[in-house]
């Protein structure tokens, strides 16, 4: 559950980070080094809250906010964190109606994005709503959902299913719902179908 990147030059510090979850306990954390003003270590893993209920991912919160108040309680920090998200809510929402103006060129750029959006949300939801999601089963969710968006938005028109039935064409912003649950329900029934060696790895 490591992220980031790291220069090889720096490889034991790599090492170590990953090396304080495999022998010490650590339930998340973060480091970032930079050299000469280049960022050569740039790494998040673990776990936001005590409860392991939500990944430590690269965020408004964990970039910004965390590094400069690191004795921030969990609860102060799951406050700002629903105010943040709220925040970004409010932010996309005004966009999605500016971009009513903006043409048909905007339209392609959404109907693009959407193709992952709702890869991101399902991902978000099974590491949200269980604690039997793995990393691996999230993934094969994840690329399963991806196939089925990208069909859908490269989708002429109607496809004609048997004689009497046929699937239209599905508008781009049925992408982030279809995703999201494709991404749910399979990324959950891939986990408990991984060997329990595996699950325990992942998790």
């Amino acid at each position: 559950m490591i992220s980031g990147r790291c220069d090889p030059a720096f490889g034991a510090v790599g090492e170590a980070f990953a090396a304080n979850f495999a022998e010490q306990g650590e339930v998340g954390a973060a480091v970032c080094v930079m050299v000469d003003g280049d960022v050569v270590v740039d790494l998040v893993g673990g776990w936001a809250d005590q409860a392991a209920r939500r990944p430590w991912l690269p965020t408004t919160m964990v970039d910004f906010y965390l590094p400069r108040h690191p004795e921030m309680e969990e609860r102060a920090r799951t406050r700002l964190s629903r105010m943040l998200t709220a925040v970004w809510a409010v932010v996309l929402l005004l966009l999605a109606i500016l971009s009513r103006t903006g043409g048909h060129v905007v339209e392609i750029g959404l109907s693009i994005a959407s193709v992952t959006w709702g890869e991101m949300l399902g991902a978000f939801l099974l590491g949200t709503l269980t604690r039997r999601a793995t990393q691996n089963g999230t993934i094969v969710g994840m690329i399963i959902g991806v196939i089925v968006n990208l069909i859908l938005w490269q989708q002429p028109g109607p496809f004609a299913v048997g004689h009497s039935w046929a699937l239209p064409k599905v508008a781009f912003i049925w992408y982030v719902l279809i995703g999201a649950m494709i991404t749910t329900t399979v990324g959950y029934i891939a986990s408990l179908l991984l060997p329990q060696q595996e699950r325990a790895t992942a998790a």
